[in-house]
C-alpha cells in the first residue's frame, strides 16, 4: 500500500476545508514544478542559442548562417535562469512536505503567512526575471545601434 511507505499517512475527514487545503498544495507544488521547467527549457535554449528565422533576418542576408558566437552576457543569463529553475524546485518541494506535515499534526494556520521564505523567493524570482527581460531589451538595443 502506498500510504504505508509515504511519511504521512493522510485520511482526514471532510469536516472542515483541509483536505481542499491539501489538495490546493499538490497543485500549487506541480504548478512551480512547471514554472521550473519553464525556466529550465528557455535556459537551455540560450545556452544553444536558439534563434527564430524572422523575415526581418532575410533582409539582412543572413538568414541561414549560423550565430555569431555565444557571449559571456548569454552564458551569465542562462546560468541565472538554471538556477532559479532549481531554487524554485527546492522551495516548492520543501514548502509541500511542510504543509503536509502540518495538516497531519492539525497544526495550520490558515489566517497568516505559513511560509515566509516562500514568499521572499518567489519575489525574488519575479525581480529578476524583470531584471532579466529589462537587460535583454536594452542588450538589443545597443546592438541595434
Amino acid at each position: 500500500m502506498l500510504s504505508g511507505r509515504f511519511p504521512y499517512a493522510l485520511v482526514m475527514k471532510v469536516s472542515s476545508s483541509e483536505p481542499r487545503d491539501v489538495l490546493q498544495s499538490e497543485r500549487t507544488c506541480l504548478t512551480f514544478i512547471r514554472f521550473s521547467t519553464s525556466l529550465f527549457f528557455v535556459a537551455l535554449g540560450v545556452v544553444l542559442n536558439f534563434k527564430l528565422h524572422t523575415s526581418s533576418d532575410d533582409k539582412d542576408g543572413g538568414g541561414d548562417e549560423p550565430s555569431k558566437g555565444f557571449s559571456n552576457y548569454s552564458f551569465f543569463v542562462a546560468m541565472v535562469l538554471m538556477s532559479l529553475a532549481v531554487i524554485t524546485l527546492i522551495v516548492s518541494g520543501i514548502d509541500y512536505f511542510v504543509t503536509i506535515k502540518r495538516y497531519a499534526k492539525h497544526k495550520i494556520k490558515t489566517y497568516n503567512f505559513n511560509n515566509l521564505t516562500t514568499i521572499f523567493c518567489v519575489t525574488s524570482i519575479i525581480i529578476t526575471l524583470l531584471g532579466i527581460n529589462i537587460s535583454l531589451i536594452v542588450d538589443q538595443y545597443i546592438k541595434e545601434s
